[in-house]
């Protein structure tokens, strides 16, 4: 409580190692340019129970062999972290800012900062599976931003792992790997999930500037805007069933695409097997070869405003009317034709799932 701890080297935690402990606790501590020859730069967690508030994570790395964790590691690690400011840290290779894997792994992330921070893939947070289960993280009230990936997942990377992300900030993000990055990297099953978020102004040159996920067992979007992100292929969505015998579903409900780029693909793509449910949401405004494509994948929609049309119970093609597209507010004005053009029976029960 109340320390800096700074400029030291280790193999594990460069500043802080926490080993197979229950209660561990660190409050307003600044943990900076320390540096691991394997895991964890600034902070390593192994098989704990931690709690830290109002902690910054600055300047840290480990940048040799194939370690993860510029800023922290946490594998297999539960607790609380509240009010964090993870900067500027570098890893070699995966989760510049933070790495976390592992059964049982299902810390909480709340009103936090991680930005800055650049490596191979997972450039602001890296998330993997376990021998039984995958990592299970929250965050919420999270801004991950300004982060850089050379590889794959400019802010978030996750391998057979189930993040699940609320009102949470994705922006300027950056990958510049050319197969197939995305700001958002989803593979090999788990059940990511984003509630009342924010992906917007993140950029792939190469690859999906929005979210890419392949082969996942579902994956759930609701009330999530994803605006103004330019990359060479689907700045939006693209989903992939591994190959074409495995169906990956994914859901949207009340999400707003609109303002993207690419040059390639579509803003929504489904491919090899998979499946895209989209409900009471708008695409619209984005500035793609087609709204959606589709490769032996397939798509239902209704109750939607599509751009140039498609078929589907209460779909609609015409101006969405936002409030400000222009800075950034994607809400409907007084006059938009949305408004009362969904359903409230989302699932198709005959239950109104909207009040």
């Amino acid at each position: 409580e109340n320390v800096i701890i700074e400029n030291n080297e280790s193999h594990n935690g460069g500043g802080l190692s926490i080993f197979r402990s229950r209660g561990s606790i660190v409050r307003n501590t600044i943990i900076r340019n320390n540096e691991a020859s394997a895991f964890g730069g600034g902070v390593f967690t192994y098989g704990s129970h931690v709690n830290m508030t109002n902690v910054t994570v600055t300047g840290n790395n480990n940048l040799t062999g194939t370690a993860q964790g510029g800023g922290m590691m946490m594998p297999i690690t539960g607790g609380t972290l509240d009010s964090m400011i993870i900067t500027d840290n570098d890893g070699c290779c995966g989760g510049a800012g933070v790495w976390t894997n592992g059964n049982n792994c299902t810390w909480t992330m709340t009103n936090s900062i991680i930005s800055g921070n650049s490596g191979n893939w997972g450039a602001g947070l890296a998330v993997l599976g376990g021998d039984v289960s995958g990592a299970e993280p929250t965050l919420i009230n999270v801004i991950i931003s300004d982060n850089t990936a050379t590889g794959t997942g400019g802010a978030v990377w996750s391998n057979g792992a189930s993040p699940t992300f609320e009102n949470c900030t994705i922006t300027g993000n950056t990958t510049t790997s050319e197969n197939m990055g995305g700001t958002f990297w989803f593979l090999s099953e788990g059940d990511p999930s984003l509630t009342d978020c924010l992906i917007s102004d993140n950029t792939a040159p190469y690859a999906t500037a929005g979210i890419w996920s392949m082969a996942v067992t579902t994956l759930n979007l609701t009330r999530v805007t994803i605006a103004d992100n330019s990359g060479s292929w689907n700045p939006g969505l693209f989903i992939g069933g591994g190959n074409d015998e495995i169906y990956t579903p994914a859901t949207l409900t009340n999400c707003t695409i609109t303002g993207n780029s690419s040059s390639n693909g579509g803003t929504l793509r489904a491919t090899s097997g998979a499946h895209i449910d989209v409900i009471n949401s708008i695409v619209y405004g984005n500035s793609t070869p087609s709204e959606v494509s589709l490769a032996n994948g397939s798509v239902d929609i209704i109750y939607s405003d599509i751009e140039g049309g498609w078929d589907g119970e209460g779909n609609i093609d015409t101006d969405p009317l936002f409030t400000s597209s222009e800075t950034g507010d994607y809400t409907l004005s007084e006059d938009s034709p949305c408004i009362d053009a969904g359903t409230a029976d989302t699932d198709g029960d005959g239950v109104d799932d909207i009040i």
